[in-house]
């Protein structure tokens, strides 16, 4: 598991590129499926690349719990 900060305001996609940038060679050329999911919940709500991430996060998302589960497209 890994915290990434980024702005609200951004799109997903740029969360996309900061998630590749971590990862670093060869996994940031992975195109990956990002989804909300809601604290004590299982459900997964897929996250547009071009919608702002305030969109489904209109307040600030709590540090000490799970937010956004990431998938690796190429395994689905």
């Amino acid at each position: 598991m890994q915290a990434i900060t980024i702005n609200s305001s951004s799109h997903v996609s740029a969360l996309e590129t900061a998630i590749q940038d971590r990862l670093g060679p060869p996994f940031n050329n992975i195109p990956l499926r990002i989804c909300q999911i809601h604290p004590g919940s299982v459900v997964e709500r897929p996250m547009d690349p071009q919608t702002p991430i305030s969109s489904f996060f209109p307040e600030e998302a709590k540090a000490d719990s799970f937010n956004i589960l990431v998938y690796s497209l190429s395994q689905l």
